[in-house]
């Protein structure tokens, strides 16, 4: 649970997401209440639900990187190594199932 607490707040330390309602349906892709209820309940998230994050990260990390990365570079510093965690929790709790 922890990387989701970590990702959601670095997302709107820099203003990527809203809120908890826009963090779960638009970087995990469920429905408006998950993230909050993943968060009272303090179950880990899906390996599914961690895929999705990972992926959107990823992209939106690649797009920095690419044509903005001259007008971007702070961004990069604090997306990447998010991006990075998000992998290898996944990775992780791949090898569990």
């Amino acid at each position: 649970m922890s990387i989701l607490i970590e990702a959601f707040e670095e997302l709107q330390k820099h203003g990527f997401t809203k809120s908890q309602v826009d963090f779960s349906k638009n970087w995990l892709s469920k429905s408006p209440r998950y993230y909050s209820m993943m968060k009272a309940t303090g179950k880990e998230p899906s390996v599914d639900v961690l895929a999705r994050l990972a992926c959107k990260l990823k992209q939106r990390k690649d797009l920095y990187e690419g044509p903005y990365v001259h007008r971007m570079p702070q961004i990069t510093n604090w997306l990447n190594p998010l991006t990075q965690k998000v992998w290898t929790e996944f990775y992780q709790q791949s090898l569990n199932l």
